[in-house]
């Protein structure tokens, strides 16, 4: 944003001077001793507050103020003899209002300091060599490469290296973490059997609850046979008493049967519990499920990180294609402007437009 006017106001030998300042470089020239050094202070005290203290101005000349007229607004500092010390910013628009900052420290507002974008560029005192024309070839292409961005290839670049680098670690970890949990997944080899084992178990449950069932009707029959025994106590003829004879041998007989079952029953239980213990113990086989699914996600990613890098390994060929390309015209424009000057000095008709050259 271009300044079009200063005004400044007793600082230091000025003690009230306005400048009108052209589009472009402005360059201040006069005697010695006529305030051109303080200008420069001046602008530098509003921008960034230096110098400091009060010796700049002087108690009888009232407020010290420096103000710039911008393109569309107006911007100044004041400083009073009773301390009062502010910032303002002026709309050319009355309906905005001004904007009013205090000064706090040393510090200037970040509103005035955007406002303004003055760098010490922009400032050069009589004291200072002209800008550019005593710094080196280095420095000079330097700072065009810098107003240029050049150097945002040379880190565009450093920083796919750097992510070269940073997924070539992680591959590598990665691929560590796959090699440990291979060896852990040998440990599943014997899953397939644990299922059968599982099932195995599962029908030994059912066939116990239906045992159990069969023990509960044993006790009933000899309930039921114990009864019986009192009614024949209490019958005194054979011929009433046979038919329950019968019936109790035919229940005795029963009773062998239930007592061979109740026996292969509490057998069966014994395996039932060694396989409640032996499911307990591979419990922790099947709570390795997560584990296997994270490495099948580790997998996945490896394989979309190898797909990114492949990508940038593409960006970088063809970076370093146009590098090459662009140093190679290079060349090839020197060489034509070699053999351009050596056709012009030695013929005497010029390559160009085909006129005889005048010595």
């Amino acid at each position: 944003m271009m300044i079009k006017n200063l005004t400044i106001q007793n600082f230091l030998s000025h003690k009230k001077t306005e400048l009108e300042l052209s589009p472009g470089v402005n360059i201040i020239v006069g005697p010695t001793d006529s305030g051109k050094s303080a200008i420069i202070r001046a602008l530098k005290w509003l921008v960034w507050n230096r110098p400091v203290g009060e010796s700049f101005r002087s108690n009888w000349g009232g407020d010290t103020f420096v103000g710039i007229e911008l393109e569309d607004r107006y911007v100044y500092r004041a400083k009073g003899k009773g301390g009062g010390n502010e910032y303002r910013i002026e709309h050319p628009n009355p309906e905005k209002g001004d904007d009013i900052f205090k000064a706090i420290k040393t510090d200037v507002p970040e509103e005035i300091k955007k406002i303004l974008n003055l760098n010490e560029t922009n400032l050069q005192t009589q004291f200072e060599s002209h800008f550019l024309l005593s710094k080196s070839a280095g420095e000079v292409a330097a700072h065009f490469n810098k107003v240029a961005h050049l150097d945002k290839i040379d880190k565009g670049l450093s920083t796919i290296q750097g992510w070269f680098r940073g997924i070539e670690r992680n591959i590598t970890m990665d691929e560590k973490k796959l090699e440990e949990y291979s060896e852990d997944l040998t440990e599943f080899d014997t899953l397939s059997r644990v299922e059968e084992r599982i099932e195995r178990l599962e029908y030994i449950s059912t066939k116990q609850k239906e045992l159990r069932l069969n023990a509960k009707e044993i006790k009933n029959i000899i309930e039921d046979v114990q009864e019986l025994e009192k009614e024949i106590v209490s019958h005194k003829s054979f011929v009433e008493v046979q038919p329950l004879v019968n019936e109790i041998l035919k229940y005795f007989k029963l009773i062998n049967q239930k007592e061979i079952e109740l026996n292969d029953l509490e057998g069966f239980i014994m395996d039932i519990e060694d396989c409640e213990e032996e499911i307990k113990r591979l419990k922790k086989f099947t709570s390795m499920e997560k584990e296997v699914d994270s490495l099948l996600e580790i997998g996945e990613d490896i394989t979309k990180k190898e797909k990114d890098q492949k990508k940038l390994g593409k960006l970088v060929f063809k970076i370093e294609t146009v590098e090459n390309l662009s140093a190679h015209a290079k060349e090839d424009i020197e060489e034509y402007e070699k053999e351009f000057h050596k056709q012009l000095g030695k013929g005497k008709q010029c390559p160009l437009c085909g006129s005889i050259i005048k010595k």
